[in-house]
């Protein structure tokens, strides 16, 4: 199995609106030819 070219990589991503919290440290790694929708 040959390992991932990332394109796009994300750590510990977090967000929040006023006191609501909608992201706690999120990671997230695309790879070349990936598609991802949040």
């Amino acid at each position: 199995m040959t390992a991932m070219e990332t394109k796009i990589e994300l750590q510990g991503v977090k967000k929040r609106f006023g006191p609501k919290v909608v992201l706690d440290g999120v990671d997230l790694k695309v790879g070349k030819g990936e598609s991802v929708v949040i």
